[in-house]
């Protein structure tokens, strides 16, 4: 999407009478990021388990919506996803959820903002605490991340995985599918990367204790050792990342 300044030369804003739909994908970023507010707007009034002609309509354009290229309009579009997620039909964000994953790690997860790092994890997290779908294509789209050509994504992919880890545990992610690219990041030669790898590890203990040893016998004698301190800092402590889902919180 080009860019264009958020105002007309007369000091007007061009778009600013176009319906909602041309001014969320308006060329001025200001204009994008002010109907991703009123969307959000829209959003946050409806009803719980909400699939109306409004839900619908844009279930399938978040792979656009969170790929803008303009920070300040990104960050609008992830507190739109945030109303949209909060109030839709679980089925509905189901069917379309793996459509968000490839923007939301690709252009949002490594951002140099923070903010937008925060709310797209966040974000991320809740796709699944209101879907509850970790079927085999959620885990494929996400084990695809993780092997990612460009290394900062697949850092970030690895990362986001370590934080589903954590949150949600190793009935809901496949650790068997996922141990071979959370090996593979922990070899790397980027330091990033193979962070990442041990927060995974680090995550998996959190549910699995001494048995995440199970997954840990071929990485080198100095990350064993440093993982076996970090174990002991966890040992103990309740898990504080661990996340409910929308059904399990109902019991």
């Amino acid at each position: 999407m080009d860019e264009q300044p958020p105002s007309a030369p007369s000091g007007g804003n061009a778009d600013a009478d176009k319906p909602l739909e041309e001014r969320l994908v308006s060329k001025a970023w200001l204009t994008r990021a002010e109907a991703f507010q009123e969307l959000g707007s829209k959003f946050k009034a409806a009803k719980p388990n909400c699939a109306d002609d409004t839900f619908r309509e844009h279930s399938t354009n978040w792979a656009k919506f969170l790929a803008d290229i303009n920070p300040g309009a990104l960050e609008k579009a992830l507190d739109c996803f945030a109303a949209y997620l909060d109030k839709v039909q679980p089925a509905l964000l189901g069917d379309t959820q793996i459509t968000c994953f490839k923007p939301l790690v690709e252009k949002c997860l490594g951002h140099a903002k923070p903010a937008i790092k925060g709310k797209a994890l966040e974000n991320f997290l809740l796709i699944f605490e209101v879907s509850e779908k970790f079927d085999e294509d959620t885990t494929d789209a996400i084990e695809a991340l993780c092997k990612h050509k460009v290394i900062k994504v697949l850092t970030s992919a690895i990362g986001l995985l370590s934080s589903l880890i954590a949150a949600y545990g190793v009935k809901k992610i496949p650790i068997q599918k996922f141990a071979p690219v959370i090996l593979s990041a922990a070899n790397s030669s980027n330091p990033a990367a193979r962070t990442e790898a041990m927060n995974c590890y680090k995550s998996l203990y959190l549910w699995l204790k001494e048995a995440t040893d199970t997954f840990t016998d071929t990485l080198k004698q100095q990350q064993k050792d440093q993982l076996k301190k970090d174990y002991e800092e966890l040992k103990g402590k309740p898990n504080e990342k661990k996340r409910l889902t929308r059904s399990e919180k109902e019991k």
